[in-house]
Parts: structure tokens; sequence; C-alpha cells
């Protein structure tokens, strides 16, 4: 459930601090810690905006029972597969440009040695909203309940875009746009 639950024991944190998916979009935010910390703070200590109101509570609740179910993580586990397969083509396809797989799960990012931003409006252009992460990074956070369909079809689109936008290894060309663009 958490990205720490698969480093050894004394590399997890004695403060986690949760929020926005907690409450699938409602504000709520909370804050768990050890019981060592907990010994040593007392009511006062910490403050919170959004934390511990009874709809939020019980929507966390829900949301957390959620997120903890071993089909929906198993589910995630497969996508995650997935994606790393059509990255892997992709990195086969165009080995000079994409220079790593990074992430777990379906927090996942594609290295590349160039500048991304062309390949994020080549695939908006074709129907994909793709986002950045860092400088040459394409960052992939889909929607846990993504179905195979779905990210075949991204996956299509995504080839499709780095096809228009890399057509020689290591030459970047930009989109119609970004020509328009340049020019003015």
């Amino acid at each position: 459930l958490w990205a720490h639950a698969a480093l050894p024991k004394e590399a997890h944190p004695d403060i986690l601090t949760t929020a926005k998916a907690l409450g699938n979009g409602f504000p709520i935010g909370a804050t768990i810690v050890t019981e060592e910390v907990a010994s040593k703070i007392v009511t006062g200590d910490h403050g919170t905006t959004f934390g511990g109101n009874p709809l939020g509570s019980r929507l966390a609740h829900y949301i957390v029972s959620r997120l903890s179910d071993p089909e929906l993580q198993k589910g995630v586990l497969q996508k995650e597969r997935l994606f790393r397969k059509y990255f892997a083509a992709l990195q086969k396809r165009f080995p000079k440009i994409v220079t790593e797989v990074r992430g777990k799960g379906l927090i996942l990012g594609l290295q590349l040695s160039e500048d991304p931003t062309p390949v994020v409006t080549a695939a908006r252009e074709r129907g994909l909203l793709l986002i950045t992460c860092g400088t040459n990074t394409l960052r992939f956070v889909p929607p846990l309940i993504i179905n195979e369909e779905e990210i075949e079809q991204g996956m299509e689109i995504l080839g499709q875009a780095m096809q228009a936008v890399f057509r020689e290894p290591g030459h970047i060309e930009g989109t119609q746009g970004q020509q328009e663009m340049r020019d003015s």
C-alpha cells in the first residue's frame, strides 16, 4: 500500500503524511506515526485543516480499504508489467532516445535522452494526454482502474507520437503546431 513497504524495516519512516489520495478528491489529511513518535507528542503538537471530520474519516476508511484490497493491488502489478512490456518495445524501437524506465506500480517514468515536450505535444494532437517529470522524463500515473485496452491504446498513440517526433535517432522534429510557434 505504501511505497516504503518494500524496503527493509529500518528504512521505514517514523512519520508518514498522506492527503490527496486518502480522500479520493475529498479534502482530508492524515499523519501516521510510529509508537515511539506517538509517545513523545501530545494533543496540540500537531494540527490539521482537513483531518478528523466524520465525513472525511469515513471516506478515508473506505478509500484505504479499497486501496488495500489484494485484488486491486494484484491488478496494479499486472498493469505495471503491461506498461513495462510496451516501454521495452519503445526502448528497442528508439534505443538512443529511451534511456531508462523507472518507478513501481502505476507510478512510472520513461526517461528520454531528449526533451520530451515535443512528444507531449504530438501525443496530445493524437488524443493522449501526457505529463513530464523533471527535464527529460515522461510521467505515467494512470488511475488504478485503467484497463488493458486503454493501456494498449495509449501506448499505440505514444509510439505514433514518438515516431512523429524522432524520425531519425537523436533528431527531434517538431509537429506542425510547434513549427508555427517557432516561426512567429
